[in-house]
């Protein structure tokens, strides 16, 4: 199979894909087309070429629908990651689906999708695989004409949570082509179809897990001769197996569990030599074993036949299956002895022979599976000695020997170090229950060394001793079962460490411990049985893990040691001990314990512990009312007498209980009462009783306790009526106002509802007026606030329900009393100052929506001394939020620079040409991506102020909309500040309005004249720079060139500056005398090639484009002028030849000068020969450097290299030699040029930033931004607003900038210095002159670098101008 990247003929379904996508909720609007264009690149499709297999006769091309809501799929499909955005809402299946004609496999795992397969499946003939996995939510029984699929090879449905229901269709044995059929976990009902047998192409059958489906075994199914796997469990079958199974010859798995099969197993089961797993778990199969069950089953990994009806031995030919691995036959019947044969299976892990009837010893040759990890021989007749070939065992880790009837010692397991559970017990109990004599016997000492023991099992034996401790910690073992032996103690000798440190469960009953017992070698001990020995104390630290212990039966005397300190602890028996003594408890803390009983019971028997402190009885499961008997108790002496006589007992006469109790505790459980706490003596300075179902406290005689902290919270339905508390009315500032004297605090003393009985002394619950917090109701809306009491003299915590109308109060914008609050209508108002029990109505000129703390100033009005003026003209509507969070206010403000205030500005402002209104997008959520409109931050609420910036080219910008308040910009200009041009137009520099482009012929007709103008002062400077190389006249034109071009770079960027800073040129001045000072003085350029024609392929970024070429342009004006120059020596050279004009040497265009200059005169100065000096030789000539001269070497016109005679290193070292003036001036021009474009890439102005698009949730109203963008300022380019500066957008120009200044604004200038000084001594040199003279002829000897400083002079003035004209104007 091939995948595709294009599919043309999946491409006719692309509409009826795109709608079944569309109604499942897996595509939306925006990918249609993406479906219409090529669906192959759809996340959940994949077009694909089958191989003529599975195409087998069908369209070969196709594509595969591919969903999967598993979560550790998202990196490979968007099904998950949709299925988080629906929230877990079902994908719908609809009936687009069956109009899909070229769809090979549809497959769908772990997620929910509605729908059923409907006839109309039929009709999808290209299918060849359905796959679902987990899909829940599909329901409803399978398609009838699922056999109608002709070429459908796969059919899988696998744990469709029950909704797969009704019979196996039987046309599903139509589909001659199926190789694989899978029906688990269904809710399928009904046999297997009896023709299953057609199906001859059949490899794998897995119908299991079926619970509602019953029926024979299918016997068909052996004409299905190339079947591999059959798996038919738990499906109910019944009958017997047929007698040609063994013709199915290339089966590997053949799992029958848990169904209802019976008979005898055919014979021709043996002759499935190819199977490789054999299951037949209960079932009810009775007879003996196949013979020869093994012998050709060389493949045989896994035979399992336990809980069956079997009868006879174990097959001595199983030995032969020398590939098993697994071997299981428990609760099979199986009876006589263990074949020695199965010695041979070297390779078996787990041997399950359990609960069956064999007898006689484990024999010897078992010793040699090395690789055993599992035995289970519980529950036979085993009897002997172990053997000791069993310490061969080394990868043994589970042995079960139980309920057998072995003898002797446990020496054989001494190696068995990789044991972790071992089960010896029972040995002493016959099947009928009585007990016997075989059992193992001696101690447990050769167990000490199998450290990785976890569990051990030896009871009802008779061992004696202790028990097992060697030399290494058992660090695992967690449970220890040794009842009914004869040990006799813990350890026989200290631990080194402890030897015990993971155990937690120890049951050592009915045993012959005496003495004393240290339970310290069990740190993490939590059950412990050690009843029914002799044990006298109990010593050391308790552990602490310790839950339950059971000394029960034994002859303690006194409680153990460390019982105080047992935290968890929450059984003890000690029932038939000789303990006289018990003590007086101090704490007691029974938390977190299911005792589930009445609290006044729970009481009872505690009332006697006069010494008890401190009580926690949290989390208990308490229950009903805590009545009075609970606390009352009566004399020992009047309960005797009492008891003598018969008489009852006067109340009067009754005592206090927990006398001395100072804290209780009984928080989460079910109190529904408590009748009164004035039984306590001492105050309680801790109560804890909240997460109850408190109704009542006390009783109209008492009150609540007169505790230093009380907590009564989530006791939802407790009130303070029901309780009789004294809460005081009478308002304070502040709690610490009840600290005052006893005189001024009479005043709180008492309540209005005291009466004469209540006692005089009380001190009053006063609610904290700095307390008030908001309560948030149910459905998240607020509305009133409630604070705590008071805890000055104690503390009291109670739920804001106790008292609401004195613990609570509206928020402002409501009316009410305590929590029973409703909004203020609109119009009307509340807030603390004049109370929030009503709401009072707004004047005439104010108003307020529902619910307003305040009122606000109508439009145009704004709050001075009456409640509201109106405002006048020069100011401007500032928009405020109210006190409390109130709806919008209004105020009045000076006009702010930029705006149009000849009116009041209340809403839409109107902007002053030259400035620009900051705006942006509003879309609802829910909407479509292009669903928006554009408002002012102003004018939609955003911002209480307009925010106007002014436009860095103030013609562009010509005010605002008077009705929208929207920005308009000059023709040819749109976007923020009107900084870009459109389609259409263009400009050459951004202090430069946009124009409408020319015609293309125009724009080429310039360029090339541009070009042609540049070549020809490259040329001429080149031939002028030459001549002053051997001439000192003719230096002066080449100075007074670069003179020139440095001061025009100079004057124009200062102009540039002027006409963009200065506003009293007027823009139309500045536009033009702009256009004329936009030349740097190097490259002349005209950018509307760039603009006009570029933009239809690079879009609005072609302004960024155009700057980001001069990073590549040098490299080419350097490679191609010198070949241009060179074209035209070779045409001049020829020529002359042709009019055998001139000698046999032929000057190139560019040295023609040169080479005149050297025939002049050996010694010039100002233009006279200098006859002194040429009396010192008639070879020596001296050269004027300004001030200074010196003698230079002339070579003789004959040692002068012909032009013809190539020099001798090579040609283009020829080439470069007579080329390096012509580069040195290209390099002049092209350094101010690439410079200042450079650097307009780096230039960037501050304006205030807001998101470009603003969503607004469904039922929600805009609001105040939360960072004002006036405090929020972010720099865009210069070049285009739209791009924010360091941004990811501005990057790589930002990085082409950076290289294109490193590389030719500064590396030729270091480079030119480098070079003139590592060959200063050297300058005079003609050859030297000829090539680089023009950098430095003109200048001082030490001055050879002044060209450097002209050059960087160059770079600081544009940098100044480019960055200063990047500044606001003033």
């Amino acid at each position: 199979m091939e995948e595709l990247v294009r599919c043309d003929s999946c491409q006719e379904d692309a509409a009826a894909l795109f709608e079944w996508s569309h109604g499942a909720g897996l595509a939306d609007n925006d990918t249609k087309s993406a479906f219409e264009y090529n669906l192959c690149v759809v996340s959940f499709i994949t077009c694909v070429r089958l191989s003529e297999a599975l195409a087998d006769g069908g369209p070969r091309e196709g594509y595969i629908i591919f969903l999967t809501g598993s979560p550790e799929e998202m990196e490979v499909s968007d099904v998950p990651g949709i299925l988080v955005q629906r929230g877990g809402a079902p994908f719908v299946f609809s009936e687009a689906f069956y109009r899909l004609r070229h769809v090979v496999c549809f497959y769908a795992y772990h997620l929910p999708m509605q729908g059923s397969l409907a006839d109309d499946i039929a009709r999808v003939t290209s299918l060849r695989a359905i796959v679902l996995f987990e899909v829940h939510g599909m329901n409803g029984p399978l398609p009838a004409t699922i056999g109608e699929l002709p070429y459908l090879k796969s059919l899988y449905l696998w744990s469709m949570n029950s909704k797969t229901t009704g019979p196996i269709p039987p046309s599903i044995t139509n589909l001659s082509r199926l190789e694989a059929l899978e029906l688990t976990r269904t809710d399928l009902s009904g046999p297997i179809p009896e023709d299953i047998g057609r199906l001859r192409r059949l490899r794998v059958l897995n119908i299991w897990g079926n619970k509602r489906m019953e029926g024979p075994f299918p016997a068909g199914v052996t004409s299905c001769r190339n079947l591999t796997r059959l798996d038919l469990h738990s499906i109910g079958l019944l009958g017997s197996l047929p007698d040609d199974l063994g013709d199915l010859s290339r089966l590997q798995v053949l799992n029958l569990r848990g169904n209802s099969l019976s008979g005898e197993l055919p014979q021709s089961l043996v002759q499935l030599s190819q199977l490789r797993r054999l299951d037949l778990y209960e079932n009810n199969f009775i007879g003996s074993l196949p013979d020869g069950l093994g012998t050709k089953m060389d493949s045989l990994q896994k035979l399992g036949v336990s809980r069956n009806n079997f009868s006879g031995p174990l097959p001595s030919s199983l030995g032969d299956a020398r590939s098993l691995t697994r071997l299981a036959m428990r609760e099979a019947g199986l009876s006589g002895s263990i074949s020695s044969e199965l010695g041979q299976l070297v390779r078996l892990r787990q041997l399950h022979l359990g609960v069956n009837q064999l007898s006689g010893p484990i024999p010897s040759e078992l010793g040699l599976l090395v690789n055993l990890r599992e035995l289970s021989l519980k529950g036979n007749q085993l009897s002997g000695a172990l053997p000791d070939t069993l310490s061969g065992w080394k990868s043994i880790e589970y042995l079960n020997l139980r309920n057998n009837k072995f003898i002797g010692t446990l020496d054989p397991l001494s190696n068995l170090t990789s044991l972790r559970q071992l089960w010896i017990g029972e040995n002493s109990v016959s099947p009928d229950g009585k007990d016997v004599c075989n059992k193992f016997a001696g101690t447990l000492e050769p167990l000490s060394d199998l450290t990785s023991l976890r569990r051990l099992w030896v009871g009802n034996n008779s061992f004696e001793g202790h028990l097992p401790v060697g030399f290494s910690a058992f660090k695992n073992l967690s449970r220890i079962t040794a009842d009914n032996n004869r040990l006799v103690g813990f350890v026989e000798h200290s631990l080194r460490g402890r030897g015990y440190e993971s155990l937690h469960w120890l049951q050592v009953d009915h045993n012959r411990l005496n003495g004393s017992v240290d339970l310290s070698v069990f740190p993490k001990l939590e059950n412990a049985r050690l009843d029914h020995n002799l044990i006298t104390r109990v010593t050391g630290s308790i552990p602490q893990s310790l839950r339950s212990l059971d000394l029960s039966d034994n002859l303690l005397t006194t409680l153990p040691e460390g019982f105080h300190s047992m935290p968890n602890l929450e059984k003890l028996y000690l029932a038939n001990n000789h303990i006289s003594q018990w003590p007086n408890l101090y704490e007691l803390d029974v938390s977190n314990n299911p005792i589930n009983v009445d609290v006044t019971e729970f009481f009872m028997p505690l009332k006697w512990q006069n010494n008890l402190v401190v009580l926690d009885a949290s989390n208990c499961d308490l229950y009903g009312a805590m009545r009075c008997e609970a606390f009352l108790t009566f004399p020992r002496r009047l309960l005797g007498h009492a008891a003598e006589v018969g008489d009852s007992l006067d109340e009067r006469e009754s005592v206090t209980a927990f006398r001395h109790l100072g804290s209780i505790s009984l928080s989460n459980n079910n109190i529904t009462a408590i009748a009164t706490f004035q039984a306590f003596e001492s105050p309680l300075y801790h109560v804890d009783i909240r997460n109850n179902s408190l109704r009542r406290v006390g009783r109209p005689d008492s009150r609540l306790p007169s505790s230093d902290y009380a907590r009564f919270t989530q006791n939802p339905d407790l009130r303070s009526e029901q309780t009789d508390v004294c809460i005081s009315l009478t308002p304070i500032e502040k709690c610490n106002d009840l600290r005052r004297s006893s005189g001024a605090h009479q005043s709180f003393i008492r309540c209005p509802s005291l009466t004469a009985y209540d006692d005089p002394r009380v001190t009053p619950l006063v609610p904290d007026p700095q307390g008030y917090v908001v309560r948030t109701l149910e459905n998240g809306e607020e509305r009133f606030e409630c604070t705590e009491f008071c805890s000055v003299h104690n503390r009291l915590e109670v739920d804001y329900t106790f008292a609401s109308d004195a613990l609570c109060r509206c928020l402002p914008g409501y009316e009410g009393t305590g929590i029973n609050c409703t909004k203020c209508p609109p119009d009307t108002y509340s807030n603390r100052e004049i109370g929030t029990q009503t709401c009072k109505q707004c004047p005439d000129d104010a108003g307020s929506e529902e619910g307003s703390p305040a009122c606000y100033c109508r439009l145009g009005h704004q709050r001075g001394e009456e409640p509201c003026e109106p405002c006048t003209a020069g100011s401007i509507g500032v928009r405020k939020g109210g006190a409390d969070g109130s709806r919008i206010a209004w105020i009045c403000q000076d006009c702010l620079p930029g705006l149009d205030c000849s009116v009041p500005v209340n809403y839409n402002a109107s902007v002053l040409p030259g400035f620009f209104q900051l705006t942006v997008q509003l879309q609802s959520a829910g909407s479509s991506h292009n669903a928006t409109r554009e408002v002012t931050t102003y004018g939609a609420r955003l911002t209480s102020l307009p925010i106007v910036t002014p436009c860095p080219l103030p013609s562009a910008c010509i005010g605002t909309n008077k009705t929208n308040g929207l920005n308009i910009c000059s023709e040819g200009h749109e976007g923020f500040v009107c900084s870009r041009c459109k389609a259409g137009f263009s400009r050459q520099t951004p202090q430069q309005p946009c124009t409408e482009c020319a015609p293309l012929w125009q724009i080429a007709v310039v360029n090339v004249l541009l070009l042609v103008a540049t070549l020809m002062a490259i040329f001429i400077l080149t031939a002028l720079a030459e001549r002053a190389a051997s001439s000192l006249g003719a230096e002066v034109p080449s100075q007074l060139t670069k003179i020139g071009l440095s001061h025009i770079t100079a004057v124009c960027g200062l102009a540039f500056l002027a006409f963009d800073k200065s506003s009293i040129w007027g823009d139309q001045i500045s536009s033009l005398l702009g256009r004329f000072f936009a030349w740097d003085g190097g490259i002349a350029q005209s950018y509307q090639v760039c603009e006009c024609v570029l933009r239809p392929y690079v879009g609005d970024e072609c302004v960024l484009y155009r700057h980001a070429m001069w990073l590549a342009l040098p490299l080419i004006w350097l490679t191609a002028v010198p070949l241009i120059a060179s074209g035209f020596d070779k045409a001049r050279h020829a020529f002359k030849s042709r009019r055998r004009i001139g000698s046999d040497q032929s000057t190139p265009l560019a040295t023609d000068t040169h080479l005149r200059a050297l025939s002049t005169p050996p010694s010039v100065t100002d233009g006279r020969a200098d006859n002194a000096t040429a009396a010192h030789g008639p070879y020596q000539r001296t050269v004027t450097f300004q001030n200074d001269s010196r003698t230079e070497p002339v070579t003789r016109p004959s040692c002068q290299h012909s032009s013809a005679e190539p020099p001798k290193s090579g040609r283009w070292r020829q080439w470069l030699d007579n080329r390096g003036t012509m580069m040195v001036v290209i390099l002049t021009f092209l350094h101010p040029t690439v410079t200042k474009n450079m650097l307009a890439l780096l230039r960037c102005r501050w304006y205030p930033y807001v998101d470009g698009v603003i969503f607004i949730a469904p039922g929600e109203s805009v609001s105040l931004l939360p960072i004002d963008p006036m405090d929020d300022m972010r720099p865009r380019m210069d070049l285009d607003s739209h791009v924010i500066c360091r941004s990811a957008e501005h990057a790589p120009f930002l990085w082409i900038a950076v290289a294109g200044l490193l590389l030719w604004t500064f590396a030729p200038v270091i480079g030119g210095v480098a070079f003139l000084w590592r060959h200063r001594d050297g300058l005079q040199d003609h050859h030297t002159r000829r090539r680089v003279g023009f950098l430095y002829a003109g200048y001082r000897k030490n001055f050879y670098y002044w060209d450097a400083i002209f050059a960087m002079r160059r770079v600081l003035v544009l940098l100044i101008a480019q960055q200063a004209t990047a500044q606001p104007r003033q």
